[in-house]
């Protein structure tokens, strides 16, 4: 689904969200697990996240700030990609 603004959402065949592209704008916080909200917000002041794409292994979140963050599904940062 594309939104007139360019943000785009997938689902999954059951309904569930797999990927979230706002651009130019934020991801809404609703759908970021707040884990991760928490985890931008101490280490990246400033940064919004624009990108939350997550599958069956892990979410991937990119940045305002171009960085591009990798979590497993404990939430627990496994890669960054500048």
């Amino acid at each position: 689904m594309v939104f007139t603004d360019g943000s785009k959402l997938e689902f999954d065949r059951r309904g569930n969200w797999t990927d979230v592209d706002c651009k130019g704008t934020q991801v809404p916080a609703g759908i970021v697990p707040q884990q991760i909200v928490d985890y931008v917000e101490a280490n990246y002041a400033g940064a919004t996240i624009r990108n939350i794409d997550r599958d069956t292994r892990d979410y991937e979140v990119s940045l305002s700030n171009r960085l591009e963050l990798k979590f497993n599904m404990q939430f627990m940062l496994i890669d960054i990609d500048d």
